[in-house]
């Protein structure tokens, strides 16, 4: 990025989302290597692949680095030494990243590199570096949708904002270590609901958006003849994945009344080009989640009530939700009937969950989703790893949307750099579900039932407009609405708030309550 090596640049840092994927997920399961079929690999994927066989050593001591780096970042407290090892650790292992792919760009992708550029030449950059997957993905969308990714390096912090021909590097208004400082003295704001977050919100607008706002307003000046608002594709990076880019504060409005704003990985580039929903299609809607305690974790009230506002079962007298579906609650929430409702080539449209997902990393550790039972209901319940996940044969084959409205009982942010934040999206995306609609923390039960409910009425109403802009619309929704009485349980957990609740009669304006919503790859 400091070099002005932007093409590649963008390769690097879809390779470290990957990365970051595989340091959270452990492993699949020893069967899962026997179910997959071996692809047929060209020349030149033949000449990669004996490079990296080569490399395994190389590869080994970089892993057993970042092992060792994992162990001491899990530490609730470090000695001085201990945190001059850290350091060490971490320069070691980026300059061996670096170092292997120097040798891999000038030893062993060359060939590949060619074949690509050759594939899209009419898509060329203008810096004459080949196409990104972003780009090829921009070029299909069209003119009112712009990415934009996040870099958080050791002393400076950059954005890099693409279209389908161009990028430009933005060097940010703050260091690395004063933008995860902010990020967490936000996240702290957005929990104390009776405080104003907009100073905090505009502060870090300030640091990240201010320095983009030419490009943003020419997006916006371009869009201006046709309706809705352009869409940003975010890539984020260390503890600003924490953080919802449509909470943003400019001094006037927030993100959310100005665009769009949509996550994506690498995982998302399958599927980020999709059509809409078809006007007059009825998507069908299997519905899950947990109200009760499973294995000491809070009771979750709120989800029956959210389940109901989105699914009607015929079996199920309480459910009005706007999709026809099937309700699985509580201990009919196990695996085997995932397998059942989701293996073999079945499919739902929409799949919404509603449960805790436990982002523990860190001492051998993985995120989990907790599910009532494995094979069948069960007190314990039963953690579903992400490398279970992966492995597993549940798939969303022709799932449009998979809903994760979890509860993320980690608190200790402070010591991590939001890697977990993508896995579960990213898993999910691998298992082909379009777009994902994830939860950036423990959310409000009454809002969410609010928001859930009209969010798909929304997207089921006008479909061409995209999920995005039903979400928006939903969000914005709470944000300018009446006043409500918020009613049922305060919160599923998130900080324990400093002071007392939010007045009877308080709206749902604050952020804590529409913002922590975000998609992730399919907008449309």
């Amino acid at each position: 990025m400091q070099a002005g090596r932007l093409g590649e640049a963008e390769q690097v840092l879809d390779l470290l989302k990957e990365q970051e994927l595989k340091d959270i997920v452990r492993g699949a399961s020893p069967d899962a290597a026997a179910r997959m079929q071996p692809l047929k690999l060209s020349a030149a994927q033949l000449k990669v692949q004996a490079w990296f066989d080569g490399q395994q050593q190389r590869i080994a001591a970089l892993t057993e680095t970042s092992l060792q780096l994992s162990e001491l970042q899990a530490k609730a407290a470090r000695t001085a030494a201990e945190d001059a090892q850290m350091k060490s650790l971490a320069g070691n292992l980026q300059q061996g990243i670096v170092a292997i792919l120097t040798d891999f760009n000038n030893e062993a992708a060359a060939d590949l590199e060619q074949k690509a550029a050759t594939g899209n030449t009419s898509q060329q950059s203008a810096d004459g570096a080949p196409p990104s997957f972003l780009q090829s993905s921009l070029a299909k969308l069209g003119p009112r949708v712009l990415g934009i990714r996040i870099l958080l390096g050791e002393n400076h912090a950059y954005a890099l904002v693409v279209t389908a021909t161009t990028r430009k590097k933005f060097e940010l208004n703050a260091t690395p270590a004063q933008l995860r400082a902010k990020a967490f003295e936000v996240l702290e704001t957005l929990a104390a609901r009776n405080a104003d977050p907009k100073p905090a919100l505009g502060q870090l607008y300030t640091m990240v958006v201010a320095p983009l706002e030419s490009e943003l307003t020419s997006l916006q000046s371009q869009s201006s003849a046709q309706p809705g608002v352009p869409t940003l594709l975010w890539s984020l990076d260390d503890a600003l994945r924490y953080l919802p880019m449509a909470a943003l504060y400019d001094g006037h409005r927030y993100m959310l009344e100005r665009f769009n704003n949509v996550l994506f990985t690498p995982e998302s580039y399958g599927h980020m080009a999709d059509a809409p929903l078809k006007a007059g299609s009825a998507p069908d809607v299997l519905a899950m989640g947990l109200s009760k305690s499973y294995r000491g974790l809070p009771a979750l009230p709120g989800v029956m009530p959210e389940l109901d506002s989105v699914v009607h079962d015929p079996s199920v007298p309480d459910s009005h939700g706007p999709m026809e579906g099937k309700l699985l609650p509580n201990e009919q929430f196990t695996l085997a009937a995932l397998k059942t409702q989701l293996g073999g080539g079945k499919s739902f449209s929409v799949v919404h969950i509603a449960s805790h997902f436990v982002e523990e990393t860190g001492g051998g550790s993985e995120p989990f989703l907790m599910l009532g039972g494995g094979d069948q209901g069960d007190p314990n319940g039963f953690q579903w790893s992400l490398s279970e996940m992966e492995s597993s044969p549940v798939a969303f084959q022709g799932t449009r949307l998979l809903t994760l409205s979890a509860c993320s009982t980690a608190k200790d942010y402070k010591t991590r750099d939001g890697t977990e934040m993508d896995s579960l999206g990213m898993i999910a995306q691998q298992k082909d579900a379009e777009a994902v609609l994830a939860t950036l923390w423990d959310v409000n039960d009454a809002s969410t039932s609010r928001l859930m409910s009209d969010f798909y009425s929304r997207w089921l109403k006008n479909p061409a407009a995209g999920k995005a802009e039903a979400l928006r619309q939903a969000q914005l929704a709470l944000l300018k609405g009446p006043s409500l009485a918020p009613g049922g349980r305060s919160q599923r957990g998130f900080e324990v708030e400093t002071q007392a609740s939010a007045a009877p009669q308080a709206t749902y304006a604050h952020p804590f309550y529409w913002a922590p919503f975000v998609l992730i790859g399919n907008y449309q």
